[in-house]
Parts: C-alpha cells; structure tokens; sequence
C-alpha cells in the first residue's frame, strides 16, 4: 500500500509540473510566442524565375521569352443569364473582333464545365507592346 501511494504521489507530482508548465507556456507566455510564431511563419522571399533567350549553336535566338495575357470566362462566376449578357456585353465592347468567340460562348455555356475557365481572346496583350 505504501508503494502505492508513492507512485500515486510522484504521478500527481509529475502531472502538477507538466501542468503548471503548460499553463505558462500556453496562457502566460502564449501571445509572445504566437507573435514570434506569426514573424518566423510569415517571411515573403522574392524569387526571379530565370529568365532568357534558347539560344541555338551559332548563338542565334531562336525562342524569345513574352508576357501575355488572355481573357476567358469562367462560367460559375457568371450565376445569371443577366449577368452573363452584361458582362459579354462589356467584353465585346472592349474587343474588336471577338464577337464570333463570345456568341461561341453562348452557345455553349451550358456544356462548359463550371470551373473551367472559357478562353475569349488569346494574347489580349504581350511584353513586346503588340497585341
């Protein structure tokens, strides 16, 4: 019985120090170290994507690198056939010769998958200043 009540004692003892560390850990010290863990968590590194030109053997550019830019629609963002028309509405007055690609999309609205984006124009514009 003796014995018992000594590993009972050391259990409570060990259960009371874990205890009390984490109420200091979690409580007292808790806001110290969620700032310290949102500091360490949030670090922004800016990373360039090597670019350049593919170059053949005589060093003559044979692929160029351009930014460019695509419109396309993506038929979940557009709920109501109001909303739809307006926006294509909106689009066709940007665009000068798309009007086939978004009667096109019309028709097609229904058979589009939702989340699949529905391309309009392609190469809106590029880095080279053409469009």
């Amino acid at each position: 019985q003796k014995s018992i009540k000594i590993i009972v004692s050391l259990v409570s003892i060990c259960g009371t120090i874990l205890g009390l560390r984490i109420f200091y850990l979690q409580i007292w010290k808790g806001n110290e170290y969620r700032n310290f863990s949102d500091i360490n968590r949030l670090n922004k590194i800016v990373l360039r994507a090597p670019r350049g030109f593919i170059l053949d053997r005589n060093y003559r550019i044979l692929v160029d690198n351009t930014i460019d830019f695509d419109i396309s629609l993506t038929p979940y963002y557009l709920k109501t056939e109001t909303l739809r028309d307006q926006t294509l509405e909106k689009l066709s007055s940007f665009l000068d010769n798309s009007q086939p690609t978004i009667l096109e999309f019309k028709s097609k609205f229904s058979l589009i998958p939702k989340f699949e984006p529905f391309k309009i124009k392609k190469t809106v514009f590029n880095g080279s200043g053409k469009s």
